[in-house]
């Protein structure tokens, strides 16, 4: 999966360092154009429910931390949505090539 934070390249940025350097969730970093996304891999076939809850909340604590830094105004991610629901907040947006 393929995601950003709205708002600019530096807010995302520096979620991904905040990831990395909590080091409890693996995700890695690519530029679609000029746009800095992070990208996590939740298709294998070890990968459970926990483990996807595990990385949105690491997820959500750097992005609300990031948010709460930026000077954009944008207020805290919402909470976690059902399992049936699209693993999205208002305030990340999925990439799509």
């Amino acid at each position: 999966m393929v995601f950003k934070l709205c708002g600019d390249n530096d807010l995302n940025e520096r979620v991904y360092a905040a990831l990395l350097t909590d080091r409890s969730t693996y995700l890695t970093a690519t530029r679609i154009g000029e746009t800095f996304c992070l990208r996590l891999a939740i298709g294998g076939v070890n990968t459970r429910q926990r483990h996807v809850e595990h990385a949105w909340a690491a997820i959500r604590q750097a992005a609300d931390a990031a948010l709460r830094g930026h000077a954009n105004g944008v207020s805290e991610l919402s909470t976690m949505p059902a399992v049936d629901d699209v693993l999205v907040a208002p305030e990340i947006a999925p990439v799509f090539v």
